[in-house]
């Protein structure tokens, strides 16, 4: 038997986001895997308890070219702003599925940040906070490195 179950990563995930000591404009938990709940409680009782408690979003990545799955997540795991789903028909296509959903996440933060306002003149500039841009370059050069190193080994 293999047990999957969405409802312990929501459950832990909430946990962690809520207990950090980290103040951030979004706490975003991503939900993966390739199985439906098989155990314990329904994955959207706890979607609905952590978006309650302060859980800005739950995301999801399946690893699956069933439509069932696809269904699942998005009936059972995503909640709250602007959740999206990332598939990945095989294993094999599951590190372009995660690139692809690092670029969404990041391209909605550095959306979404603040602007400010010019010392003089009218008008405003849309200006990313820093860290969104050291994790959008982060991101993707730790992504190249891997994929350099992948083609190397073969």
């Amino acid at each position: 038997l293999r047990i999957f179950s969405s409802y312990v990563h929501i459950v832990v995930a909430k946990t962690e986001l809520l207990t950090n000591n980290f103040e951030g404009n979004s706490k975003v938990i991503d939900v993966g895997g390739d199985g439906t709940n098989n155990t314990g409680p329904t994955a959207s009782s706890q979607r609905d308890a952590a978006l309650a408690a302060g859980i800005t979003t739950i995301n999801g990545i399946v690893i699956s070219p069933s439509q069932t799955l696809i269904d699942h997540y998005n009936q059972q795991v995503l909640g709250g702003s602007n959740p999206f789903l990332e598939q990945a028909s095989t294993f094999q296509d599951f590190e372009n599925a995660v690139f692809t959903k690092i670029q969404r996440e990041i391209s909605s933060v550095v959306s979404n940040s603040p602007t400010t306002q010019p010392q003089t003149g009218g008008g405003s500039s849309s200006v990313p906070e820093p860290a969104s841009l050291i994790l959008l370059g982060g991101s993707l050069f730790g992504l190249a490195v891997r994929k350099k190193l992948k083609v190397a080994h073969k």
